[in-house]
């Protein structure tokens, strides 16, 4: 049996639709899912690393109210940003594929790219004609129209930054898609410092940095767009305009509503705090500024997990595409159960470290913040195995269906905290998310079962991890102890098969670095 991250077999490549055109004479050069695994784990502790250097001294250098300020204007980004183009790129991972293999690349890369620039232009003008109502919306009050004019100009250089980087992931060139991540993190880190040092305004210095990040990145992804589309096979006929949207609609759409959700799902603790808590808006910023560096180092595996599971879905669709839906499940649980063990050890490691971490690095500004910290490490723990889990409706072309685990997951988190904010606080939000992605991983996995996915039980055992964390150190380092134990000597999470593929793994790229070969394939 073939490891699950092993590239296909001429035999099984045979199955997939052939080219319509020849092949370019320079062919895109693809990498295979255990190098773009290995490529997104390398670039990825570069650009965290840069990032988490970055937010500390964010919190070092602004108060918790303009850490407040910051966290709600990303929290808006991150909302507004797919909202406004109908979550048209996510799309890509699904069906570029299916373009690209008849010779239509080059007319899906206008058709999206003028569809995306119009909707973002549009978005972009209401959010700043309307700059009152939108800063009473983020900040829950009116007088921040600079800082929302700077938004709505930030908006538009990060919809087409995530354009692009959905472009490279989905075309399965994972290096440079990790390439203009770091880039981004780079350039975020240099501006966002030196506008702090040299113009020291808050929030709108960093947002000004956020948005020149994402314009210096797309000037650097220009060359690879340029080649993407002279390498691309090519025909001549192109494909009705009602044929074309009609096989991405549905699909944009209802990931539309899922990322809708997803991201409302995030962030709508942070505005209920805002909006439906009984303090005062300085005090409720203050408060998101304390949530904000609880967050701040487990939100680093949901950014990881969200770029592995968009990295992972082209990959899969290959598979899916070729029939071969057996592959595609071993591959999904055995990337479950590593993504799980792996994200709980550094859960634990954050436990360790949060105490000096908190008071060297933050001056123990945060002090409430650190007492939040094992409930935040536990939930993005399970969020984390969520961005992962719902590839395979993705996968089953289900969208829809992660909508529905999401929306689950959205109504348990407001139903909460309408009940507890007002009560607990700052921690009764807290709790309310945490319940919010049980519900929704829980969710996630039922549908997949349901939908074909053979269930496995490592990974069920993995998935519940996440709470030992939520009690601290007390729970998190005996379980961490015996989940060692039961990994290395049972087949209870890890098979023996799955021992020797992800042991053989290891040796082939041990070396590869010693013989210093590129981990990357030509596409045939």
């Amino acid at each position: 049996m073939n490891s699950p991250l092993a590239q296909p077999t001429p035999a099984e490549e045979a199955s997939v639709p052939p080219h319509v055109a020849a092949p370019p004479r320079r062919a895109l050069v693809v990498d295979t899912l255990a190098d773009s695994v290995v490529i997104l784990l390398v670039l990825t502790i570069l650009q965290r690393g840069a990032g988490f250097v970055r937010g500390m001294l964010f919190c070092r250098w602004l108060t918790p109210e303009e850490l407040g300020e910051w966290e709600m204007c990303f929290s808006f980004l991150m909302l507004a940003a797919p909202a406004a183009i109908f979550s048209l790129p996510g799309a890509f991972g699904r069906y570029l594929e299916f373009f690209r293999v008849r010779g239509q690349y080059r007319l899906f890369f206008r058709r999206t790219g003028y569809t995306v620039a119009i909707l973002a232009a549009i978005v972009s003008s209401v959010v700043a004609y309307c700059a009152p109502q939108f800063s009473q919306f983020v900040f829950g009050r009116d007088d921040q129209v600079i800082l929302i004019h700077a938004l709505s100009m930030t908006l538009v250089l990060v919809i087409g930054y995530n354009y692009t980087v959905d472009l490279f992931t989905a075309l399965r060139m994972q290096r440079v898609s990790s390439l203009l991540q770091v880039v981004n993190t780079g350039l975020f880190a240099v501006l966002g410092i030196g506008l702090l040092l040299a113009w020291p305004s808050g929030a709108l210095s960093v947002v000004i940095a956020y948005g020149g990040a994402a314009a210096g990145t797309l000037l650097v992804a220009v060359p690879y767009m340029w080649h993407a589309w002279q390498a691309a096979p090519h025909v001549e006929q192109p494909i009705a305009h009602a044929s074309f949207w009609h096989k991405l609609i549905p699909y944009a759409l209802s990931l539309w509503a899922t990322n809708w959700l997803a991201n409302l799902f995030a962030i709508v603790d942070r505005y209920m705090i805002i909006h439906w808590s009984d303090m005062d808006a300085d005090t409720a910023l203050n408060a998101v500024g304390q949530y904000h560096a609880a967050r701040l180092i487990p939100l680093l595996l949901i950014q990881f997990a969200g770029l592995l599971g968009t990295m992972l879905l082209p990959h899969l669709t290959h598979d899916w595409e070729a029939g071969r839906m057996q592959t595609v499940s071993r591959r999904l649980n055995l990337f479950l159960k590593t993504l799980g063990l792996a994200v709980f050890a550094f859960g634990v490691a954050v436990l360790l470290t949060a105490p000096v971490l908190f008071e060297i690095f933050f001056h123990g500004k945060y002090a409430v913040g650190l007492t939040l910290l094992p409930l935040t490490v536990g939930y993005c723990l399970w969020n984390s195995l969520g961005c992962v889990a719902r590839t395979y409706l993705c996968c089953d072309e289900r969208v829809s269906l992660v909508s529905v685990a999401y929306g689950v997951g959205l109504a348990v988190n407001v139903g909460l905290n309408l009940v507890l904010l007002t009560r607990l606080g700052l921690i009764g939000a807290v709790w309310s998310a945490l319940a919010g992605n049980v519900a929704t991983l829980a969710l996630l996995f039922v549908l997949s079962y349901v939908r074909g996915l053979t269930p496995d039980r490592g990974a069920i055992l993995v998935s519940l991890l996440p709470a030992a964390c939520c009690g601290g150190l007390v729970t998190a380092l005996p379980v961490a102890v015996a989940v060692l134990g039961v990994t290395l000597f049972t087949g209870w999470i890890l098979s023996a098969q799955e021992k020797r593929e992800l042991l053989a793994l290891l040796a082939s790229y041990r070396q590869r670095l010693i013989r210093g070969r590129k981990p990357v394939t030509t596409e045939g």
